[in-house]
């Protein structure tokens, strides 16, 4: 399944080195999050609001994880997972920017080629 994990872009080193870790997770659940196509707008708003970053300091990285690994949540389109998900070498981060200034279908198209 596709989903996104979006971050601020200072985490990238870490997680270029070490995958998205959960045990790093600054909530009360030691979990990544993730979220649907759908959820991203939601997301990085989410992220802006969290960590007092703006949209150019937020990226948003694409992964593509099994079903059975994600937990759902009461919101639809937002998961979690309380594994490492290891990004190392596909990390192809999309700038929150880019992705809010542009037309939405043309940027998931990007990221997930059909």
């Amino acid at each position: 399944m596709i989903v996104y994990h979006v971050t601020p872009k200072c985490h990238l080193p870490g997680i270029r080195r070490e995958g998205v870790r959960p045990d790093l997770a600054r909530g009360r659940l030691k979990a990544s999050w993730w979220v649907s196509g759908e959820r991203l707008a939601w997301a990085i708003a989410h992220i802006c609001h969290r960590h007092g970053v703006v949209p150019g300091r937020v990226v948003i990285l694409p992964a593509d994880i099994d079903r059975d690994k994600l937990v759902g949540t009461r919101y639809p389109g937002v998961f979690f997972t309380r594994e490492v998900v290891d990004l190392k070498d596909k990390i192809a981060p999309l700038s929150a920017t880019d992705y809010l200034n542009a037309d939405e279908g043309l940027i998931l198209s990007d990221v997930n080629p059909q």
